[in-house]
């Protein structure tokens, strides 16, 4: 396969893959319920598994995970800005690398939720 071919491939892929870590990141830094997320996972397509969400569910009650939310939720966690703009600079790549409007936009506000949860806005 030559090196032109082994790009024309990737640029697709890494944009899906960024579309589906539009849709984790949306769902995770937005809903504060792990129920209502992990439905919200499954809904979005997440998983190709009916169950999912059930699942996820149980491993987190069985496994006491919410435990962690409390210590999270107390210290109030926020993210780097070192941490966040390193993520930033990946997005600002893939959005470099579409012509997609859709896609663009949606790596836009993506940046704008990272500068927010690092107190950069």
């Amino acid at each position: 396969m030559s090196k032109e071919s082994f790009i024309y491939k990737l640029v697709p892929a890494a944009q899906a893959d960024m579309r589906e870590f539009g849709i984790l990141t949306r769902i995770v830094l937005h809903e504060r319920d792990y129920r209502c997320a992990s439905r919200e996972l499954q809904r979005a397509g997440y998983a190709t598994d009916p169950q999912y969400a059930d699942k996820l569910i149980r491993i987190i009650e069985g496994s006491e995970l919410t435990r962690f939310d409390q210590i999270e939720e107390e210290r109030g966690y926020m993210m780097s800005s070192d941490d966040a703009n390193k993520i930033i600079n990946f997005l600002s790549a893939a959005w470099m690398s579409t012509e997609d409007a859709e896609a663009r936009v949606e790596f836009h506000r993506l940046a704008d939720e990272l500068r927010e949860a690092s107190g950069q806005q």
